[in-house]
């Protein structure tokens, strides 16, 4: 990135359309998600292209959106939770990035709740795939069927 230092203000949602705020290792606190200096941005192809492109925040603002870095990107990973990335961020753009985050903060909540009350301390990488790649208002739902269990009975 030969004059240019990756910069990010954006602590939930990376710039490529990863969800950095249900991450395992966002939640587990040994990763500060998209930033400069961690793991993800010294291995990503996206950081320095960023950079490049006039540090946009977003890949959906830059005029080569959708580039070749997402050729078949939500086929080839092998963490499920990057498998909606391009729809991912095709969402956002289409939702407007304030009203994502406040999905997004709300998925947040979900996963905290889950994590404190059924995780036994072996089950996060699942609950945060989980809250990833379902729906909000099936998270919801599924949350209100366990606090009422009975009424999937009734």
């Amino acid at each position: 990135m030969a004059g240019h230092e990756f910069k990010r203000k954006d602590s939930l949602f990376s710039l490529c359309g990863l969800n950095c705020n249900l991450c395992p290792s966002l939640v587990r606190g040994v990763c500060p998600g998209c930033q400069a200096g961690s793991h993800c941005a010294s291995v990503c192809p996206f950081a320095p292209c960023s950079a490049q492109h006039g540090d946009v925040t977003y890949c959906f603002e830059c005029v080569e959106f959708p580039c070749s870095h997402y050729d078949g990107v939500d086929e080839h990973d092998s963490l499920i939770s990057h498998r909606n990335q391009f729809k991912d961020i095709q969402k956002a753009q289409t939702m407007g990035m304030e009203k994502y985050h406040e999905e997004q903060i709300a998925k947040r909540k979900v996963l905290d709740r889950i994590l404190k009350e059924y995780d036994d301390g072996s089950n996060d990488v699942y609950f945060c795939m989980v809250v990833n790649l379902l729906e909000l208002d099936d998270l919801k739902s599924i949350l209100k069927q366990l606090m009422n269990p009975l009424e999937i009975w009734i």
